[in-house]
């Protein structure tokens, strides 16, 4: 006993011929040197408490001859690592020397130990390595500075390994830890931080595994496949793997009960999918309930909004050779398809924004009274502030009652005042062309270049 420590230590050597030693039993044909407890210097086990000093009697074991005492020392000091690394980074060969060695027992603990040392002294690509090497005892989920930078810098190497194999580098060793994140964040409700590192990693199997497990009901599914469809819409930028993104979105959405047939049908419409795109119409606009056949106007909506117009045409061909049924059902179909023309939407913008027109025509004959009548520039400028007024509306009734005015804008003025009668009849198709022919050339017998 040292002291009013109350440490004991104890020196076993030789042969023992049974019995219990040190709390564990010995077999009666053991023979030669039985080390059950080393003498070491005071204070060793209490290294890691609060009583700990210095780490220098931990450091003193690892050159002991006997393996046991060696381990001992390895656990002492990882267990110390983050408080004793300056005394302890002196050793670090030799640590890394008892890492690297199969035999010794402790050789995971020994990498731990040395990731921790090494991180401390800044060498994280050689931390990393090390924190790999140590398996199962790098705890991933731990609140320390260690764990919290090699975590997010393991998850760094593995997505740069992933997302360039043409680098030749192996990223299997990195994909145990990787998962276990992932696993972690799963189980304490952190989806989107897990769906962010396996999109960002190629890992859609994970972004599955991410959803199935980690959300609770259909709501919290629903939030997780948006979250995925916005980041495959604004962070990825390889169109092959945002299509497989895409797909397995819609995959996923049709899985549920009551699927998003809406989010469904714009995933099939990015990946231009027109056949299952019409299936999903086709399905709302057969259905009997009014909200089925609103929600098919509405994906009609975003499908003219959101693509090209052949693609809209297309999806609209096919919805018309797929329809076979009652006067009813023709109907509907032909209100879904006027709307992917784009027809319905020109109507609904052209009614909304002439009903709902306050310009005061009195500010544009005010400017046109206190204008020099001579200046081109001024007429350009008038022209043109009508037509940002008036832009969408259908309404020239300024230039219909200033006609011998606006006659005098010639070559680029009147290529301009042209423009600007056409802005002014946006989305007014059907009457637009009727409007400007007066001021279109025919044929190759124009006078002017313009």
């Amino acid at each position: 006993e040292h002291g009013n420590k109350g440490v004991l230590f104890f020196l076993f050597v030789g042969d023992w011929s049974g019995g219990v030693v040190g709390g564990r039993e010995k077999s009666a044909s053991g023979s030669g040197v039985e080390m059950v407890a080393a003498v070491m210097p005071v204070g060793v086990d209490r290294m890691a408490g609060v009583g700990a000093t210095s780490a220098a009697a931990a450091i003193s074991l690892l050159d002991e001859p006997e393996v046991d005492i060696q381990v001992h020392g390895v656990r002492s000091l990882d267990a110390m690592a983050d408080g004793y690394w300056p005394e302890i980074s002196p050793v670090i060969s030799r640590i890394q020397t008892l890492a690297e060695d199969p035999a010794f027992p402790a050789a995971k603990h020994a990498s731990l130990l040395a990731a921790k040392v090494l991180f401390h002294l800044g060498e994280l690509e050689e931390a990393l390595e090390y924190a790999l090497a140590a398996d199962s005892l790098f705890d991933v989920t731990a609140t320390t500075e260690f764990a919290h930078t090699l975590r997010a810098r393991c998850i760094d190497e593995y997505i740069l390994r992933r997302t360039a194999p043409e680098n030749g580098v192996d990223s299997d060793n990195l994909r145990p830890v990787v998962e276990r994140i992932l696993d972690d964040c799963v189980a304490r409700g952190e989806v989107k931080e897990a769906l962010g590192v396996a999109l960002e990693a190629h890992r859609l199997d994970r972004v599955e595994n991410a959803i199935a497990n980690g959300c609770k009901d259909r709501a919290e599914r629903q939030a997780a496949l948006n979250y995925c469809f916005q980041c495959a819409q604004t962070l990825v930028t390889a169109r092959a793997y945002r299509r497989e993104i895409l797909c397995l979105i819609a995959e996923l959405h049709l899985r549920e009960d009551q699927p998003d047939r809406a989010a469904t049908a714009l995933c099939f419409a990015f990946v231009q999918d027109a056949e299952k795109t019409v299936e999903i119409l086709r399905t709302l606009v057969e259905s009997p309930k009014e909200d089925d056949e609103l929600l098919a106007l509405q994906i009609a909506f975003d499908l003219c909004d959101n693509d090209t117009p052949v693609f809209s045409n297309k999806v609209s061909g096919l919805l018309q050779q797929a329809t076979n049924g009652s006067a009813e059902l023709v109907e509907k179909v032909d209100k879904v398809r006027d709307v992917l023309s784009g027809k319905a939407a020109r109507t609904t913008v052209l009614l909304f924004l002439s009903s709902k027109s306050r310009t005061d025509v009195y500010i544009l004959k005010k400017l046109q009274s206190a204008l020099d009548q001579r200046s081109s520039v001024g007429h350009n400028g008038l022209i043109f502030a009508n037509a940002v007024m008036y832009g969408g509306t259908a309404i020239d009734s300024f230039l219909r009652e200033n006609l011998e005015w606006l006659q005098r804008a010639t070559c680029w003025a009147m290529f301009s005042a042209t423009a600007c009668l056409g802005l002014i009849h946006a989305r007014n198709n059907s009457g637009a062309l009727n409007l400007l022919s007066p001021y279109l050339s025919e044929g190759s017998g124009s006078s002017t270049p313009y």
